[in-house]
């Protein structure tokens, strides 16, 4: 390997490997994230991306696949879903606020 081929990495499966990083495409977290807070129940697949060139774990990619009003619904779905197919589904909840306000305390609030 020429110095001057790969100037930041000591061997071509670091470059490589950078490069299959660089062209992942973006998976749809944001998406799912921003359905969780308008409070739906979103079903999702989550698979390990690997790079193309070495087998090296690029991490979890999270593809979504459809978005409930209830729990049941989302239930309903991902048990239809494993029906036909051997992926793992997940059912991401709402993020819903908390139902009680937190409210500064004072000295009277404490009991002793």
């Amino acid at each position: 390997m020429d110095d001057g081929e790969y100037p930041d990495f000591q061997n071509e499966f670091q470059a490589a490997f950078d490069l299959s990083r660089r062209e992942r495409p973006a998976d749809d977290r944001g998406q799912i994230e921003s359905l969780r807070k308008a409070g739906r129940f979103v079903v999702y697949l989550s698979y390990e991306r690997y790079c193309r060139f070495t087998d090296a774990s690029l991490g979890e990619d999270q593809i979504y696949i459809d978005d409930f009003a209830t729990l049941a619904e989302a239930e309903e779905a991902v048990s239809e879903c494993e029906e036909y197919q051997r992926d793992e589904y997940y059912i991401a909840t709402p993020r819903v606020p908390p139902s009680v306000p937190k409210t500064p305390s004072n000295d009277v609030d404490i009991p002793f």
